[in-house]
């Protein structure tokens, strides 16, 4: 049951994102940026971290 609600939370989440994104392309732009330099971030952390257990 758990699977099923989550799939439908996260199917319901991806639709409307989808719609809000596709109909303004600025915040779908700055979503991207965001997202990216969120990833950056954490690549950036793991690299210390792996010179860190050395």
């Amino acid at each position: 049951m758990q699977i099923v609600n989550c799939a439908l939370v996260y199917s319901l989440v991806g639709i409307g994102s989808g719609i809000v994104l596709r109909t303004r392309p600025q915040l779908a732009r700055r979503v991207g940026q965001v997202s990216g330099a969120a990833m950056i971030v954490i690549a950036l952390a793991l690299l210390v971290e792996q010179f860190l257990k050395v």
